[in-house]
């Protein structure tokens, strides 16, 4: 069972990271 939530943390933990990214790049494409 612990397994199991560590796997669903890493992967909530990488949809928030790559969603902060994605927001980054739209952030950099409109300042230019």
């Amino acid at each position: 069972m612990g397994q199991q939530l560590n796997k669903g943390e890493k992967k909530r933990r990488r949809i928030k990271q790559i969603k902060r990214t994605k927001k980054r790049i739209l952030e950099l494409k409109k300042g230019k």
